[in-house]
């Protein structure tokens, strides 16, 4: 049986920690963000 394909929409720091995760277990990862905001770290 096949893993099914996520989707995120942004990221942070959670949600980065969570997809790399998911990457390790072998899942297909999509990923929307909007790359034009600044960076308000």
């Amino acid at each position: 049986m096949s893993k099914p394909n996520i989707g995120f929409i942004g990221l942070g720091l959670m949600g980065a920690t969570i997809v790399n995760k998911l990457q390790d277990l072998g899942y297909s990862i999509c990923i929307c963000a909007n790359v034009s905001r600044a960076n308000h770290a």
